[in-house]
């Protein structure tokens, strides 16, 4: 009776070990797509601003999104690192902003000219 015991707890284990393996099952995972540009103009000057649409694409909460964002525009180019906090269940999009501010003011930004270079799920 015993070694039934035994061997059942040891394939119990097993299959539990080769269900956490997988990190689709508990692993973040996500999807940005960008949806519009605008310029604009504040206080501090003009600017650029790309709205983007974070999907929760995987089994498991997205509580922290890293991204790096590169943004071309016709006269300069900017490097930005933003966090989100979307604290995202799966299935489920959010949206976000990334904004450049001008050096060069009769610079103009587009849509084209964004490119997402890392994002990380958490």
């Amino acid at each position: 009776m015993v070694s039934v015991v035994r061997v059942g707890l040891a394939v119990l284990a097993m299959v539990l070990v080769a269900a956490c393996a997988d990190p689709a099952e508990w692993e973040p995972r996500g999807e940005i797509s960008w949806v519009q540009w605008r310029n604009g103009e504040s206080s501090d000057g003009r600017y650029g601003q790309a709205t983007f649409r974070l999907t929760n694409t995987g089994k498991a909460p997205v509580a922290t999104a890293d991204l790096a964002v590169r943004v071309v525009t016709a006269k300069d180019e900017f490097y930005v690192q933003t966090q989100v906090k979307p604290d995202l269940p799966p299935g489920k999009s959010v949206f976000g902003t990334v904004e450049v501010f001008y050096r060069i003011s009769d610079d103009q930004g587009s849509l084209e000219g964004v490119v997402l270079e890392s994002a990380a799920f958490h």
